[in-house]
């Protein structure tokens, strides 16, 4: 947890510190699936629409999300220690971070709008 790496909280009881930490990536392992279930409804709801710019660009979403929630569920997994995750090397897993990333960062971006300061 980052709390615990940081120094802000140091639980007296190993335990604890794991059962917080499980708890939190099963959270995020549950809203991955939960949103990952949407995205491909999403998909399968637009694909049956006529092609016209608005379903481009939503299915283009749609499909992003289903790529960035698939490329995080491994990630999610091996900090669980699910089945085959768990012993799975942790050079994978930061490529598979690093493409989800991309993909937040790719979404985000035209929302991000930077100023440039006058000269007086």
């Amino acid at each position: 947890m980052f709390f615990n790496r940081i120094g802000a909280w140091k639980p007296q009881d190993p335990k604890v510190l794991e059962f917080v930490s499980t708890l939190t990536e099963g959270s995020w392992l549950g809203e991955i699936v939960c949103s990952l279930l949407e995205n491909a409804v999403k998909l399968s709801n637009l694909s049956s629409l006529p092609d016209t710019p608005a379903v481009a660009t939503a299915r283009a979403a749609a499909l992003r999300g289903v790529i960035r929630n698939a490329c995080d569920f491994p990630v999610a997994a091996h900090f669980l220690k699910l089945g085959p995750f768990a012993t799975h090397p942790h050079g994978h897993f930061g490529a598979l971070g690093a493409i989800s990333s991309s993909i937040s960062l790719y979404e985000m971006w035209p929302t991000v709008v930077v100023g440039v300061p006058k000269r007086v």
